[in-house]
């Protein structure tokens, strides 16, 4: 189970996940395969959100107008 964060997922920005994926591979890069596991998390994050944006953006596209 996984704890949870004090700040919801979906209110870290963009900018702040990758700022923090360059900081847990840093830390990967000094300290160790020992915090892969953060660093996968924040990249699977910023993974989904692109994922989330790019469908939200196909969807967009094929709306119809407003009325």
């Amino acid at each position: 189970m996984r704890k949870a964060a004090t700040q919801n997922d979906a209110e870290v920005s963009i900018e702040e996940l990758i700022k923090a994926r360059g900081i847990a591979a840093t830390i990967v890069k000094n300290y160790g395969p020992d915090y892969l596991p953060v660093f996968n998390r924040v990249h699977e994050l910023i993974e989904e959100r692109e994922k989330q944006q790019k469908e939200m953006d196909l969807a967009l596209r094929y709306a119809l107008p407003s009325t």
